[in-house]
């Protein structure tokens, strides 16, 4: 329900129909590393899901993050699923709403999954030039 929309009508059947809420929060938190091993916060992290039907406007399986001043980062609230992660210089307001974006970003972050309630710590280490 909360990834789409249910559309009721009055005096219609929700026998069978059933939602589950959870209590168990996830989280990914890390340091973000430039090319020398020194904590950065001039980059953002990029979290999405890795199912394309998801990236759309507003969805809460894409998130971005910009690290606290000594690098440190948290992504919270993502649901359960297989995600790619990425640190990216420029995001343009609206970017990750557009499918395109997304799929150009993949290519360059590598894979993470979250189970229920999971909570794991991931740095990142930004490659030199």
């Amino acid at each position: 329900v909360t990834d789409g929309t249910l559309d009721l009508r009055t005096g219609e059947d929700v026998n069978g129909v059933v939602i589950t809420f959870t209590d168990k929060e996830t989280e990914i938190s890390g340091t973000l590393l430039d090319a020398a091993g020194r904590p950065t916060p001039e980059f953002s992290i990029v979290v999405f899901t890795t199912n394309r039907a998801f990236w759309t406007a507003g969805s809460r399986r894409v998130q971005s993050v910009r690290p606290a001043t000594n690098g440190t980062f948290r992504i919270a609230g993502l649901p359960a699923g297989e995600y790619s992660m990425v640190a990216v210089t420029d995001l343009e307001p609206g970017a990750l709403s557009d499918p395109g974006v997304l799929d150009q970003l993949q290519g360059a972050a590598f894979k993470i999954t979250l189970a229920e309630g999971e909570k794991k710590k991931q740095d990142l280490k930004i490659q030199g030039r």
